[in-house]
């Protein structure tokens, strides 16, 4: 008799546990995915941010025997275009440059780099073609390769923005005439052509380690910039021309910058981890106490 009340108080005590269990387990599990989602912590945690620009930003830069002609503002044309790049890269720190040079022929000095500092010294190294290893120069000669270039760049970043600047005199000694510059037009987001030198021209040293000057024997010939030129090169990519020939200040505009969040600090402790382990107990516990009742139905069977 006594066996048989037992029996029945254990029975009823394991229905109302299993009641209890059956309340309590749907609810556990919502309390821990709300905690693994929200992921809640203790600590400390300081939000910052910082800006940044996603900005290329392509330098062509004429280095012709005439860009050692010595009407710049500083020295050579070569000296005064070598100063503005250095300008342009230090305002525009954050970018992506590539620095492409041309005299017979055009060539990628520095391929994409966001290192300032390597634009700069090529810059400031790139001097000009010696006198004496031209054979009259095209400035359209680098179409092609800076087209190709703006294409590539963006293949590579897509949303970002895209600013050129083309470099040099304007002076074409070349039989054939100067080539278009429109292929450049779709692919930028701005452009700028400075131009160096002086209508009226100067004398030029024959390279950046020889300062005697250009001759063609007897007579010592005078480069002469060609500001109409240049104005008619920035007109067909839709670009701006500034005349560099004067001591006026170079603008060079701010692209946008894209504000990123950083969190800083010390989280000493994060709740979701063990929120996790949680639920996979309670999963767990459902399993065995499922797997018991299954074992016991089987046995009175």
């Amino acid at each position: 008799m006594n066996v048989s009340l037992d029996s029945a108080a254990g029975d009823r005590h394991a229905s109302r546990v299993a009641r209890l269990w059956s309340v309590c387990r749907p609810v556990l599990l919502v309390v821990f995915a709300v905690m693994m989602i929200w992921r809640p912590a203790w600590g400390t945690t300081s939000v910052s941010q910082r800006a940044t620009m996603d900005t290329d930003v392509v330098l062509v830069v004429d280095r012709t025997a005439s860009m050692g002609a010595l009407d710049g503002r500083t020295g050579t044309r070569a000296d005064d275009a070598s100063a503005d790049i250095e300008q342009i890269v230090t305002k525009l720190t954050g970018a992506r440059f590539t620095l492409i040079a041309f005299d017979n022929a055009a060539r990628v000095e520095v391929p994409e780099t966001g290192d300032a500092a390597t634009i700069i010294g090529a810059a400031k190294a790139i001097g000009w073609q010696d006198n004496s290893n031209g054979n009259g120069s095209d400035i359209s000669v680098a179409v092609p390769l800076v087209a190709q270039t703006l294409h590539d760049v963006g293949q590579r970043h897509p949303r970002a923005h895209k600013y050129l600047y083309y470099l040099g005199d304007g002076e074409q000694t070349a039989t054939t005439p100067v080539g278009s510059f429109s292929a450049w037009k779709a692919v930028i987001t701005q452009g700028w052509v400075l131009g160096y030198g002086t209508p009226t021209g100067s004398v030029m040293k024959r390279s950046p380690v020889d300062a005697t000057k250009v001759t063609r024997g007897p007579t010592t010939p005078v480069s002469k910039a060609s500001p109409a030129s240049l104005t008619t090169i920035a007109g067909q990519f839709g670009a701006t021309f500034v005349d560099r020939s004067d001591a006026s200040p170079l603008v060079i505009p701010d692209p946008p910058r894209v504000v990123q969040k950083e969190e800083s600090g010390l989280r000493r402790g994060e709740v979701y981890p063990w929120a996790a382990v949680a639920a996979a107990v309670v999963v767990v516990a459902q399993v065995v106490v499922t797997s018991r009742a299954w074992w016991r139905a089987r046995k009175e069977k």
